[in-house]
Parts: C-alpha cells; structure tokens; sequence
C-alpha cells in the first residue's frame, strides 16, 4: 500500500471494508482476522501531486518530481493513456521513506540523459532514462539536506558564446576548402554542420579543431553555495563543478528558485529566506579560472538584489518560489513569492540588469495567496502566466501600473500549480552516423509549449502558444515509422478540406495548417478512436496560396501540399 494516508472511509455496515486516500489515489481496503488486503481504484483518477515538471524537447515525454510517489517518467512508452513509471526512488533503492521525488531535467540534446533529485540533497544523472544512475556525479561538492534542491538545464544547438572544440579527422576521404562537413559535438555527439575555410583541405588522416556550438550548463542551487557544470554528458569522467556563488560573494541562505536568460549570461536564485540573486558573465565562463569564483581570475560577477514590500518598504521574508526571465529582454524579470498572509506575491522589474533593478508590485486584483510558479511568454512578453494556490492566473499586459489578472486554468481547475515550464528551444530532428550505425536525434519540436505541475492532478500541457520549429522540420515528413496515413480531398481546395486519419490504434493528433513562411494558420487536437476516421476544415478565410497540412502523433509527422482557391 501506498505511503502518505489522507483520509479513511469504512463502508457502511461492514466495517471490515474501507476505503483509503493516500498520495497515489483511492485503495479499497479489506480486512479478514489479521489479513488486511488492498486493491487500487484508479482507473483514469489523476491525483499524483506534483512539485516539478522536467521538460524534453518532444511534446509527450515529461518527467516531474511527486509527494511520496518519487520521481515519475511519461514517455509514452506505454499504450495506458497518463501512464507514468517510476524512475528514482525507493523502487530503485536510493533514499528511504518518505518516496518524495525532486526537480527533475531532460536532455534536449540527448533526451535519454536526465537529472532527477530527491529529498536531503540527493542529485544524480542517468544516460539511460532513468534505469541506471551514475556514480560520479557530485563529487567535489556539497548540498544541502533542506526537502528540495533546485536544478536549471540549459541547452543550446548554437551557442554562440561557446568556447569549446572538437577535433575533426578525415578519415579515408579528402574535404577540399569551402566544404561543409558534419562534426559530432563533445555532447553527445550531436552532429552540426561546419564549412571549411576556403584555404584548408583536408586529406585523408587530416584533422581540424572546430568550434563546438552545441553547450549544455546545469545549474544547482545549494546553502550558501551555487555550482554549475558543462559536464553533464560526459559520463565517462566526474563531472568537472564551478563555484559561481558562495559566501565570499555575499551569497547567504538556501535556494528554492533559479531562472536564466535565454543566452545563460545571467542566472537569478531566489532563497527560502526571500532574498534575491543575480549571478552575471556566465556566458564565457567556460573553465575553472574563469567561473569559479574561489579562482582570483574568476569573472563571474554576484549581486543581491532588492525585494521590498510595497506597504512597509522593508526587505521581504517571504519564500522566493520561481524566477522568470523575458527569453526576448533579460532586463525583464519576473519574481513570485509563497507563504500566508502577505500582501504581494508578484515582483517584476523592466531594469533587471542595472546595478540596482527596481522591482515593483504586480499583485493587481491577484487574490492574495501563495505563487509558485511563473512564465513570461517566449514571443509576447507582455503576457504573463503564474501558477498559483488555486491554479493558472494570466495576464496579457504585465507592464501595466495596474495589472488584470484572470483564470487560465481551463480543465486544469482549482489546483495548486507549483511548476510551470514553457519549451523555448526550437531544433528539427536530426541523424547521424556514428561508427556505421545512424543514430537519431529528435531535437526540440515542442516549441512554444507551455506545461504545468500541478499538486494533486498530474501535469497537463498547452499547446496555444506552440510555434513553428522551422521551414525544414515543419515540411519534412519524418514519419517514417508512423502508425498512421494521412489522405485529404478536395485538393485544390476553396472552402472546406476533407483531411481522413488511417491509424492503427486510439490516439490523439495534432492537425495543423501552415503557410509557406512557417506561421501557423489554424490547429486542432484530435482522438481518432477507430480505424479510419475523417475530419473537416474550414479554410474559407485562407488567402488563395499554397499551405502545408501537418498531422502529428507521438510516432511521427506526416505533411501533405494544399492549394487553397
């Protein structure tokens, strides 16, 4: 039986039948003399209470930290719809009771390797989804033993801040100058394009030191201690940690929040104690001398930034609970805080990067409760989502003197949302070949997705602000292994097209119109519940042109030219 016991019920006139609450749903008890037996009750019951919701760069592979259910995986590597398994835990023998999980990461390069923490602590890596763990991992540093540790991944496919190489040898075949070659990164080896310059050939047993723009930086946030690595796929060593921030740079208390930039210049930590942090240079803090800061050539700068309540003006004590930045303007931060009885729960500031930001209440007409989570919208900053006591409240204008917030909770209901998370990295799938065998890299085509952790009905996702990936990806069929077929008519077409869904199982899709400069025109979700099913769609409004129709499943995409008259 489950841990974590809420409520007990016994059935009326047996009292050796009850039923149980618990953190993993409803059990059905049963007594006879001293046997107690139990049965689950959760046919399609969402109760799991989520702290974290570990983003990947594919729409349906998620993972999240839980109340005494561990860390769970959903990759869709189940027929059940919302299955999820456990992948750190007692059920793997890490940590003792309670099961509670932690934050958790995916690899957007690579997304079989995550990072997945738990309670007093305990952070560890697995380049396999969770079924085996790395050993040498944290060696080197400390964290603290508080319930939650937060971690922050960032990834990019073309860093342009990147000071890091990788050789290139040409084996058995010559590259004359101005070629463009593939290059396997240090990071998994995934595979980038490089051009020769135009006076360098290559011959066979040549090799080139070629820039790596494939990065990664994880960031954990610890008492009175901040560390980052760039070592997170190289499992083969210990991974090599930086010092960005501890004491000695005024940096006091325990972390509870972390939020960067888009370009990972600036990480923000937020502490249990409502005190806040900027830590600056990071983009070309590549190495030891450089990011650590107990190194006397250390560039990493560190600064406390000022949180006041409105009313008093004195410093805040409330808990800073997530950190959000403009993914289009890192001048633009976003602050919430948790905790009972206060008076201001959203800070936000237009000046984050001036020597003393000033950041101002956004608490409006918010009802005053607890916040605990938030994103700025990657392509409208003026829109703003946060995650509170009693679900999703937005904002479409955050810069406002006054601002007007609404429910945005939808399905979702009134439930506590502790993470949000929009994907803001876009990337098409890629292959390659490593030793003769082609590997697969699905790259991030979650664009603009936002996902929500909620406490007590799982993780849901919202796909309103889902955007292109790019005019290759969106137009390529990469359904190769797909368990469907897709047929439309009439085609040309004037008002209404006719898409028919050929699948091989229940399942949903996304069905998607774009013009020809990759702008989304119109979308859908649909569940194709039979063999063969047919859906219309209105295209009247459409400009006379040539469009692309997108069909989505999670086992690939299939696109088909519609001419519209």
């Amino acid at each position: 039986l489950p841990f974590g016991h809420h409520v007990y019920a016994f059935r009326p006139g047996n009292p050796n039948e009850f039923l149980i609450g618990t953190s993993s749903g409803v059990f059905h008890g049963k007594v006879s003399g001293d046997n107690f037996e139990y049965s689950e009750l959760n046919n399609k019951y969402y109760t799991t209470q989520f702290y974290t919701v570990g983003i990947s760069g594919m729409e349906n592979y998620v993972m999240g930290g839980t109340q005494e259910n561990s860390v769970l995986i959903m990759d869709q590597q189940s027929n059940s719809e919302g299955y999820a398994r456990a992948v750190f835990g007692i059920t793997h023998g890490i940590f003792n009771f309670p099961d509670n999980g932690g934050d958790a990461a995916v690899s957007l390069i690579n997304p079989d390797k995550v990072v997945v923490g738990g309670p007093t602590g305990i952070i560890y890596r697995s380049e396999d989804r969770g079924e085996n763990y790395s050993v040498n991992f944290l060696d080197g540093i400390t964290l603290n033993e508080n319930f939650y540790t937060p971690f922050a991944l960032w990834e990019s496919f073309d860093n342009e801040n990147s000071r890091d190489s990788v050789w290139f040898y040409a084996r058995g075949n010559s590259y004359e100058g101005g070629t463009t070659i593939t290059v396997q990164s240090n990071n998994s080896s995934y595979p980038f394009k490089y051009k020769l310059p135009d006076d360098i050939t290559l011959n066979p047993g040549d090799s080139i030191l070629v820039n790596d723009p494939v990065s990664s930086r994880l960031f954990v946030g610890s008492t009175h201690h901040v560390y980052m690595t760039k070592e997170l796929h190289q499992f083969a060593k210990t991974a090599e940690w930086f010092d960005i921030a501890n004491v000695s740079t005024g940096y006091t208390g325990t972390a509870n929040a972390l939020g960067y930039s888009s370009d990972a210049n600036h990480l923000y930590v937020g502490t249990t104690e409502g005190k806040l942090f900027r830590i600056s240079n990071l983009a070309l803090a590549y190495n030891k001398e450089l990011a650590d800061v107990n190194e006397p050539t250390c560039i990493v700068a560190v600064s406390e930034l000022s949180l006041t309540d409105p009313e008093t003006g004195d410093p805040i004590t409330q808990a800073v609970t997530s950190v959000s930045v403009d993914p289009q303007d890192p001048n633009k931060v976003l602050v919430t805080v948790g905790n009972y009885g206060n008076n201001t729960y959203v800070f936000y500031t237009e000046n984050a990067l001036d020597q003393n930001p000033v950041f101002v209440s956004k608490q409006g007409n918010l009802p005053q409760m607890p916040v605990y989570s938030s994103v700025i919208e990657m392509k409208d900053g003026n829109k703003v989502f946060i995650g509170t006591d009693m679900g999703v409240y937005m904002t479409d204008n955050i810069g406002a003197t006054d601002v007007n917030w609404g429910e945005a909770f939808g399905s979702m209901g009134r439930v506590p949302v502790m993470s949000l998370k929009q994907q803001i990295v876009a990337q098409p799938p890629v292959t390659s070949d490593i030793g003769g065998v082609e590997v697969e890299y699905p790259g991030a085509t979650n664009y603009g997705i936002i996902y929500a952790a909620t406490y007590g009905r799982g993780i849901f996702r919202c796909n309103d602000y889902r955007q292109p990936v790019g005019i290759g990806e969106i137009y390529s069929d990469n359904g190769v292994n797909s368990n469907f077929n897709v047929s439309i008519y009439p085609n040309p077409v004037v008002d209404v097209l006719k898409v028919n869904i050929e699948s091989k199982k229940s399942e949903e899709f996304e069905v998607a119109i774009f013009d020809l400069n990759g702008k989304m025109m119109n979308n859908r979700h649909l569940k194709v519940i039979n063999d063969n099913q047919q859906f219309t769609f209105d295209v009247s409004d459409l400009v006379q042109g040539t469009y692309l129709l997108l069909v989505k499943n999670s086992s690939g995409i299939k696109t088909k030219k519609v001419i519209k008259y």
